[in-house]
């Protein structure tokens, strides 16, 4: 099974196991500021931390609302160096530490945020050929954790084999999950068939292929042509 790997600072999380428990949120977390946000497609994570010093055992608490509710997740001995995390679904997870010393003192902290997401963008391509035998294209990609630089779109002519980018004919719409963008190509003249190919990935690493070869069929009109689906 794949694995991912967080990096942190400071205390982190830990390795064993143990029964989920309620369990209050440390005053300390609840004022920290937001801890720092890991994204992977990976359901499957290893995190390392460093618990205070001395500890008799360290306590890993899980949050699904935010910090605003915690369970004990596992606790740990004081010479362990991490912890393996396995996702059931798709959500955003919060994790604090807690060191439990030999005097009973006790250091709190919320270590991070993960968010597991192993769902693929959503990539839509509209093309339309107008009369003047120009190749007009509109592209749509959306993903909550969108990755906007990554969108790309090219046409082939099958019998030349060479991949030629599409740029937008315009600073495209973007948004956090969601861009919007045109463009248009001119079909060399002369050739039958027509492949074009976009992809998109967004911040966890899934990444979306579509592809569609279109044939380039005389319309009935003297000089006009018609794209249709191959």
């Amino acid at each position: 099974r794949a694995r991912a790997r967080a990096r942190l600072a400071g205390e982190g999380v830990l390795r064993g196991q143990g029964p989920p428990a309620a369990a209050q949120i440390p005053p300390s977390a609840q004022q920290a500021p937001a801890p720092p946000l890991y994204i992977t497609a990976q359901t499957e994570v290893d995190i390392p931390f460093k618990p205070g010093r001395p500890a008799v055992k360290v306590r890993v608490y899980i949050s699904l609302d935010q910090g605003k509710s915690w369970d004990l997740y596992q606790e740990a001995g004081p010479t362990d160096t991490g912890f393996r995390f396995r996702a059931k679904r798709d959500a955003e997870f919060w994790f604090a530490t807690q060191t439990v010393t030999a005097s009973g003192g006790n250091e709190r902290s919320v270590q991070m945020r993960l968010i597991v997401d192993t769902t693929k963008p959503r990539l839509q391509i509209v093309p339309q050929l107008t009369e003047s035998g120009k190749l007009q294209l509109q592209w749509s990609a959306t993903d909550p954790f969108l990755a906007a630089n990554s969108v790309r779109l090219e046409w082939q002519d099958p019998d030349a084999g060479q991949w030629n980018e599409i740029t937008p004919a315009e600073k495209p719409n973007v948004s956090r999950s969601q861009l919007d963008a045109r463009g248009s190509i001119t079909p060399p003249a002369g050739i039958t068939k027509l492949v074009l190919r976009g992809e998109v990935a967004d911040q966890a690493g899934n990444k979306t292929v579509v592809s569609q070869q279109f044939d380039l069929q005389p319309s009935g009109e003297e000089g006009k042509t018609s794209l249709l689906p191959a």
